[in-house]
């Protein structure tokens, strides 16, 4: 963290580029047109954008949530991490496994969230499974030994251990007490979304009646040969009550796909996701990763060892707004929007301003310009009275070396 520093960018949606003095209390003590001078960070053709929320996060440099032998020094680290590469909100979001280590695993986040700082942060816990298909393809990388049928017992033993902090669920709606748990869920503060399935028509059509709102990273997490007709993806895109999460890595989705999802969805009812792992920000290679074999490429593709199936993303979220505002038909502002206001919305919880403003507490982040694509990342983002400035690189350089 560093004190009062001068910013310049252009904020987006706007073509005018603006200098902004924030002072080391997070306050914007100025906001004028771009001068002549060089400011501390940035240029006309740098970004000012909105701080970022991921639904969806697996974890990062190094930091696994599934782990077992999660530290807190090392989910306050996964923590800080985020605020860096301007994701000022986030769900940590656990995937199958056995209900006792789901339980554990719940209880530990749930204390580890009873601290403010922590809290002000991340407003639940995403529980992708174990209520999903069982069946090899729309299962994905989740461990079939796990899988369990929808049962409102098991999760509100799960809730229980999470102190009600889990507010977002995937499940497969075609399964056995699917509807029921749905309708159970509806009750709460609960965003209940459809993933990692198989369903049918009625099963997807009956879910939303029952209340589930969202599709998880829709175009993954189903089986790789479907009918060219009927099948659970054209049933999820023309829904119009299910906003859609996808997964922006260019990996995940091919530009059409992603294309055509925007186009049935609106910009209004897209949500970018990273759905990172720990492999994220992290060297190709062979690793571990959901107690399963795989391999990074040098692309960044995560796949199952000797397949060519996916096992979570190596994305940051900014990242993902970048290509969806250079490949797809949506602008940058709607962008940003997809991966901050509009998950925000989707959960009930409100949202301040980010254009900086004289005297206003800053919430933003100053990006490099659009065409750095892979690279855009923030150079500072400010956020709850702090200004961070390290790069990805002298973050895994400072983890790696405690």
């Amino acid at each position: 963290m560093i004190k009062r520093i001068e910013l310049r960018g252009c904020e987006a949606g706007k073509e005018e580029a603006v200098d902004v003095v924030v002072r080391d209390d997070g306050k914007v003590e100025s906001v004028t047109p771009a001068g002549r001078h060089a400011p501390d960070f940035g240029s006309e053709a740098h970004v000012l954008g909105p701080t970022l929320f991921d639904m969806q996060v697996n974890g990062a440099l190094g930091v696994d949530l599934q782990d077992p032998a999660l530290t807190e020094e090392r989910f306050r680290f996964l923590n800080t991490v985020m605020q860096c590469v301007g994701v000022e909100r986030w769900m940590p979001t656990l995937i199958t496994d056995s209900i006792d280590a789901l339980e554990e695993k719940c209880h530990r986040l749930a204390q580890w969230m009873e601290d403010p700082e922590i809290a002000s942060h991340i407003p639940g816990i995403h529980l992708e499974g174990p209520f999903i298909s069982p069946a090899d393809g729309p299962r994905g990388a989740h461990p079939a030994r796990h899988v369990q049928r929808p049962d409102i017992k098991i999760f509100d033993r799960l809730q229980r251990a999470a102190k009600r902090k889990i507010r977002m669920i995937t499940l497969a709606p075609e399964q056995p007490g699917a509807l029921q748990l749905i309708r159970h869920l509806s009750q709460s503060v609960m965003l209940v979304s459809l993933g990692h399935h198989a369903a049918n028509e009625k099963a997807i059509f009956d879910a939303v009646e029952a209340g589930a709102a969202m599709c998880t990273h829709l175009g993954n997490g189903m089986s790789p040969m479907i009918h060219r007709h009927y099948n659970p993806l054209w049933l999820q895109m023309i829904h119009d009550d299910l906003a859609a999460s996808v997964i922006a890595d260019l990996e995940h989705l091919p530009i059409s796909m992603l294309e055509a999802i925007l186009r049935c969805k609106g910009e209004g009812s897209i949500v970018l996701v990273s759905d990172s792992v720990f492999l994220a920000g992290m060297k190709p290679g062979k690793y571990r990763l959901f107690d399963a074999d795989v391999e990074m490429k040098e692309s960044g593709r995560i796949c199952l060892s000797g397949t060519d199936l996916l096992a979570g993303s190596s994305l940051f979220l900014p990242q993902a707004v970048a290509y969806m505002a250079t490949f797809t038909s949506m602008s940058l502002e709607d962008a940003f929007a997809a991966a901050s206001t509009v998950p925000a919305q989707l959960l009930g919880i409100r949202t301040r301003r980010w254009r900086p403003r004289t005297g206003a507490n800053a919430g933003f982040a100053l990006y490099p310009p659009l065409e750095y694509r892979a690279r855009f990342l923030p150079i500072v983002t400010v956020t709850g009275g702090k200004i961070y400035t390290p790069s990805i690189r002298d973050i895994t350089h400072d983890f790696r070396n405690n």
